[in-house]
């Protein structure tokens, strides 16, 4: 039978070895047995005005796990618990005083998951997420103050980071859950027409009618004193006779019908869609360029100047919980009506901005919107006055100033 021989050198490498493994991996064993027998810990006292660092004392005696306090906690506390999980109890013995706790190797540490507490870092853990429909930098404004501290934003990324206990993040993710959901889509159809008095009264409107009614005709819907540099806007409801999820109203029938005939002009019949909260443009004209001579007295130079004129609208909904829809209404109808010194351009503006409440299937009027123009007429005798040079003398220009009113038609509808 044949012996192995081990040499001192050997058997000296193999303890060396030994202890080495021991010294990596002992601690996370130790810990992992922790962990796996934690919630087998069960506990049972009674605490009557206890002194809170008193009481986790004798939950670490009975539970044989090491339970350390950080400063910042104080307090009394009243309990009496039977046969229950440990950390059952700290959850009860420390929520009221806002403390957490964190397993850290082989023992709890207990403290104040506030930023400032110095133990923070040790108690606390970061989670990143993004937002599904909200930015992210709208979310810390709609969440209550004592969390907004725990969360850094990144606008770039649309991203957000919550560090703080289990308890505290899951708690602010849920609030975040509640706010994130998918806004309500709102489709905006605008009408812009040039009508005669016949052709609106036909369908029912009177600029000049104020007050309250029967809300079979109209109802004035705005408030006067939000009207800015143009008085003689007024916002009215046009009751109309189909209520949901459908254009084909009345007015808009009425209106397509009077331009068949010729008793209104449809100048535009932009449709946009927005989402809750969000506002939408419309811009309905030209964009108009003209050279300015600018710079030193010395060395002039002339530039391009683009001045948009027509008309413009920025349009805000807001749905409530009962499917109305406050809409906030900004107008501007230019123009360019001279040139001024220097060539400079002036631009005449009217602007007006009112908000509407309207239930779904209802449309907003905006009258007393004017836009003056200048239609230069060139009148000649027949061959005469296409003569070179002589054909002034048997023709003459006319310049005509016309003053159109504008009404604009607009019918918000929730996209379901």
């Amino acid at each position: 039978m044949k012996t192995k021989n081990y040499s001192a050198d050997s058997i000296a490498f193999t303890m060396i070895l030994i202890l080495i493994l021991c010294f990596i991996f002992g601690p996370n064993l130790s810990a992992q047995n922790v962990e796996a027998n934690k919630d087998q810990h069960l506990v049972s006292n009674v605490f009557f005005e206890t002194d809170l660092r008193q009481a986790l004392k004798d939950l670490s005696n009975e539970a044989g796990i090491a339970i350390i306090p950080d400063n910042t906690v104080q307090g009394l506390i009243t309990l009496e618990v039977d046969s229950v999980p440990l950390e059952d109890v700290l959850i009860k013995i420390l929520a009221p005083g806002g403390y957490t706790f964190k397993m850290i190797d082989d023992f709890y540490l207990v403290g104040s998951p506030l930023p400032e507490n110095p133990s923070f870092p040790l108690l606390t853990e970061t989670e990143y997420f993004s937002p599904d429909y909200l930015l992210a930098e709208q979310i810390p404004n709609l969440l209550p103050v004592y969390y907004q501290s725990f969360i850094r934003v990144n606008e770039k990324t649309n991203s957000i980071a919550i560090t703080s206990s289990k308890k505290i993040i899951a708690k602010i993710k849920e609030n975040i859950g509640k706010i994130d959901v998918p806004p309500k889509q709102i489709s905006i159809e605008a009408i812009v027409a040039e009508m005669s008095n016949e052709a609106k009264k036909s369908i029912g409107i009177d600029w000049g009618w104020y007050g309250t009614g029967d809300q079979k005709n109209l109802k004035l819907s705005t408030n006067l004193n939000s009207i800015s540099n143009d008085s003689s806007i007024v916002g009215q409801l046009v009751k109309t006779g189909i209520k949901y999820k459908t254009f084909t109203y009345d007015v808009i029938y009425s209106l397509r019908a009077l331009a068949s005939s010729g008793e209104a002009n449809i100048r535009a019949n932009p449709n946009v869609t927005t989402i809750n909260g969000q506002e939408a443009s419309i811009f309905i004209g030209t964009e108009r360029y003209f050279s300015i001579v600018t710079g030193p007295v010395n060395y002039p130079y002339a530039r391009v100047e683009k001045i948009p004129v027509g008309i413009s609208l920025k349009i805000t909904p807001r749905v409530s919980s009962k499917n109305e829809i406050t809409v906030k209404i900004e107008a501007e109808v230019s123009e360019v009506t001279a040139i001024g010194a220097a060539d400079l351009p002036l631009v005449t503006t009217r602007k007006a901005q009112t908000n509407v409440r309207v239930n779904i299937g209802n449309i907003i009027a905006l009258g007393g919107l004017f836009q003056e123009s200048k239609i230069e007429i060139k009148k000649k005798i027949p061959f005469l006055g296409s003569i070179p040079i002589l054909g002034y003398l048997f023709s003459h220009t006319q310049i005509e100033n016309v003053k159109k009113e504008i009404s604009i038609f607009i019918a918000p509808t929730i996209i379901e």
